[in-house]
């Protein structure tokens, strides 16, 4: 069954990009390549971890923004996680792959596969939260205390995120804090009986979570807000060596989903209906309202989305996971490609 689980503002510029038969429209939002000429017919391998439930997928495919270049996007079947949409993307059984900046930072440095970061999609929402009552009010009151994550992995998703937060607001999250893994099941019990002091999790699983146990809980920290706001979590990635042998195919490949993103953004409440019946246990007015307090339209491409790749290489840095000496900036622009 399917589980429940960004923006700039630009100039009035617009570039022809010669040879393509596309137009780049800069402006409010990101950056959308149109399409000036008819395209032959092409097939993309897809690497997406439950692509089903994904509103990006969801919108691209019921307003054809794939079929109107000419797309057929085949998407790699039975990939659930995120570390095997990267592996598939090393083993060549797809051209390009959707993932966060999390997964693939490491991947790119470590040089376990040949591949480049092209667009972000979206943010991705990630909260803390705890028990009412708790005395809990700020991040600095989580050092020595235990956080519940769905994976406690050093690797998880949503501990490696909070890591990223509170390594920046100077606690050692290797040291500082007790990780403990849970099912969701288990997590409100252990926060009214102070077994966890916080649970951090990432939409629509967080959402979820929280309107489920309003009564009980509060939300200590989103990343909607803050020093976060208007970062991306979810990027593209693409075998280098489908960059070289088709570069119109990923332009294309990145228009459709840049069109997506922007037509979320765009129609919220369409969105929404859309996701009624794919996130099961989630009905269209709460989708809406989760929608609503996510930042939407966070797609960055080109310089902007090597600045927020940097940002993420030096909070890896911070967590001694990359050397100190890192040129930080130097690596993110050889991590990505400017395919416009």
């Amino acid at each position: 069954m399917i589980t429940r689980r960004q923006l700039w503002i630009g100039g009035a510029l617009t570039t022809t990009l010669a040879g393509t038969g596309f137009a780049l429209y800069e402006r409010k939002g990101p950056h959308i390549p149109t399409l000036s000429k008819e395209q032959p017919h092409r097939v993309i391998r897809l690497a997406w971890p439950r692509y089903e439930e994904d509103a990006l997928w969801v919108v691209a495919m019921q307003k054809g923004y794939f079929s109107r270049h000419n797309l057929e996007v085949q998407i790699v079947p039975g990939l659930d996680e995120e570390e095997e949409v990267i592996g598939a993307l090393k083993e060549r059984q797809a051209d390009a792959a959707i993932a966060s900046i999390l997964r693939w930072v490491p991947a790119l440095y470590t040089h376990s596969l040949s591949a480049k970061l092209v667009t972000g999609l979206y943010a991705g929402t990630f909260r803390i939260f705890v028990a009412r009552g708790s005395k809990i009010d700020r991040i600095s009151d989580l050092q020595n205390k235990v956080i519940g994550v769905g994976d406690s992995s050093p690797n998880g998703l949503d501990r490696l995120f909070v890591s990223l937060m509170l390594r920046r607001k100077g606690m050692n999250p290797y040291k500082d804090i007790t990780w403990r893994q849970l099912d969701e099941d288990d997590v409100l019990p252990l926060l009214e009986e102070r077994g966890i002091d916080a649970y951090a999790a990432h939409d629509p699983d967080a959402w979820y979570f929280m309107q489920e146990n309003v009564g009980d809980i509060q939300q200590l920290f989103s990343s909607i807000t803050g020093q976060y706001e208007g970062r991306v979590n979810r990027v593209l990635g693409v075998d280098e060596g489908f960059l070289e042998q088709d570069l119109t195919g990923v332009q294309l490949l990145v228009a459709a989903l840049q069109q997506s993103v922007k037509w979320i953004r765009d129609h919220l409440k369409e969105t929404s209906a859309l996701l009624e019946g794919v996130l099961k246990e989630m009905s269209q007015r709460e989708i809406l309202r989760m929608l609503y307090h996510e930042s939407q339209g966070i797609a960055p491409i080109g310089k902007t989305l090597i600045v927020q790749t940097a940002q993420y290489i030096d909070e890896f840095k911070l967590l001694g996971l990359l050397p100190d000496t890192t040129n930080s900036y130097r690596l993110a622009k050889d991590m990505c490609q400017k395919i416009f």
